[in-house]
């Protein structure tokens, strides 16, 4: 069984307040890392999907299948397309 690693990384829109972000930022700042100009916070999700089935449902072809897992993942259940935007890697 081949497994596909993805990292997907959710983070706020820009135009959203990162609130606990400006948190680390002013704590890194206030712990004397005067070099950080801006922090934000988002979260990593790794998955690891069967690619034989990443194939049968989504595409024959693998980084488009991969593609559209991903968009539907996230649409479905991991990101909030309101406030949060998403970018992933094949690991």
């Amino acid at each position: 069984m081949l497994l596909v690693k993805i990292r997907i990384i959710v983070k706020k829109k820009p135009a959203v307040l990162d609130v606990e972000g400006k948190t680390i930022s002013k704590s890194l700042n206030e712990l004397g890392f005067d070099e950080v100009f801006n922090c934000t916070k988002g979260i990593v999700i790794d998955v690891e999907a069967q690619q034989s089935i990443l194939l049968e449902k989504h595409s024959p072809n693998l980084p488009e299948a991969i593609e559209k897992f991903v968009a539907l993942a996230c649409k479905k259940l991991l990101v909030n397309e309101i406030i949060e935007s998403y970018e992933y890697f094949v690991i």
